[in-house]
């Protein structure tokens, strides 16, 4: 004899933690599916960022959650509390990333927990899709003709207010006389991401004086101005011909500036026929 048991909907009594377990999630669910809650930029809100085929909860760095296209996060558990937890799987050593508004789907709800790398126990990948969000100062000594010259770089910046605000001092520091700071060039600063394929050519801000800073490198260029790019000093209407172009690309560092270009010329005419005339002659 066989006795099935079964369990009415109407039953009276409370559900079973597991099978409340079950309601609650499948309600997390449909609170997840439903359209998000709008962020405002600077509101200081959680928000919730699309990796992949997940969903991640993220924290704006204040200060830096103003932008319309891209604002300063950091990836955070969804639960605020597990931090052991947050540091196995890899949400505590990202920092502080450049995030593009586009990926941003809406302010954070507890519903989208349960689509994170962090509820299927998945640490985050390696390429996030967004990098490292520290800016810098590239202060460039422009010419009348368009070209420019890295004069000066500070960083890193961990806020982009903090980069704008020492480019506005050394802007002000120059005004009116930007042209005259440096012979032939025009000098200018301005905020902008910090390349961490050039760290070495960046000098840290902190504790410093970057007015002071920038009166160091203009001294260094002025005392050394055969360092910096120079324009094309050839004389035009002059053509090169094919053996004195053969010839410069073999000239010494300072053979063009003691010899003219005729000169040049006509050392490389002479080294050809010297080369051709000691040629044995094929019958």
């Amino acid at each position: 004899m066989i006795r099935r048991f079964r369990r009415r909907g109407h039953a009276p009594g409370t559900l079973s933690p597991e099978n409340q377990a079950v309601v609650d999630q499948f309600r997390a669910t449909l609170a997840a599916v439903r359209p998000p809650e709008p962020w405002t930029p600077g509101s200081g809100q959680d928000v919730a960022v699309r990796i992949g085929p997940f969903i991640e909860r993220a924290h704006p760095r204040p200060g830096d959650d103003h932008g319309t296209e891209v604002i300063a996060i950091a990836l955070v558990h969804p639960d605020a509390a597990a931090h052991l937890h947050g540091h196995q799987l890899g949400y505590t050593d990202r920092g502080w990333l450049r995030c593009e508004t586009t990926m941003i789907l809406g302010a954070w709800q507890p519903a989208y927990a349960m689509l994170t790398h962090a509820a299927a126990n998945l640490p985050l990948p390696d390429d996030l899709g967004m990098s490292p969000a520290h800016y810098g100062v590239h202060v460039e000594a422009r010419r009348p003709d368009g070209t420019s010259y890295s004069l000066l770089r500070l960083g890193p910046y961990t806020q982009t207010w903090l980069a704008s605000r020492d480019a506005d001092r050394l802007n002000a520091h120059v005004a009116g006389r930007a042209a005259t700071v440096l012979s032939g060039f025009t000098v200018a600063a301005q905020g902008d991401t910090f390349d961490f394929n050039s760290v070495d050519r960046y000098i840290s801000p902190r504790g410093a004086d970057v007015t002071a800073l920038l009166a160091a490198a203009v001294a260094g260029a002025s005392a050394l101005p055969q360092q910096l790019p120079r324009p094309n000093s050839r004389r035009p209407g002059i053509p090169r011909s094919a053996g004195c172009r053969a010839f410069l690309r073999f000239r010494g560092p300072r053979v063009s500036d003691a010899l003219s270009e005729g000169a040049i010329a006509g050392i490389a005419v002479a080294l050809l026929s010297t080369l051709f005339l000691r040629s044995p002659v094929r019958q």
